[in-house]
């Protein structure tokens, strides 16, 4: 089980808690399927991330910054190094940041949306 953003949420996975919107009701139960309408209903509800069996975030980030080459990856890390110099990089929030900065940059160089 874990967390996962849902950007990486696909069709087919199944949630391991249920999805509550922040009005504390819940939109989608644990150990229903996720289909295409249920990630556009997540994103309405301003849902940024949902529990699904066999998730790991990080596993699907090293995921997306293996398909890159070498160089693309070396470029998106040196790029990060100069965005969060001036950040102490070991504030729990500013780990999160730059790992949310790293999987959108990783996406977006390895063409998904």
């Amino acid at each position: 089980m874990g967390s996962l953003a849902i950007e990486f949420v696909e069709p087919g996975m199944v949630l391991s808690r249920d999805v509550r919107g922040n009005n504390g009701l819940v939109i989608l139960g644990a150990g229903a399927e996720i289909t295409e309408r249920h990630i556009q209903i997540f994103k309405s509800w301003g849902v940024a991330e949902v529990d699904v069996k066999g998730a790991d975030q990080d596993a699907v980030n090293t995921q997306f910054l293996l398909k890159l080459d070498g160089e693309k990856r070396k470029a998106i890390e040196r790029e990060m190094d100069r965005l969060f110099q001036h950040n102490d990089a070991t504030d729990p929030v500013i780990e999160e940041l730059r790992r949310i900065c790293l999987a959108r940059e990783s996406l977006r160089a390895a063409g998904q949306p």
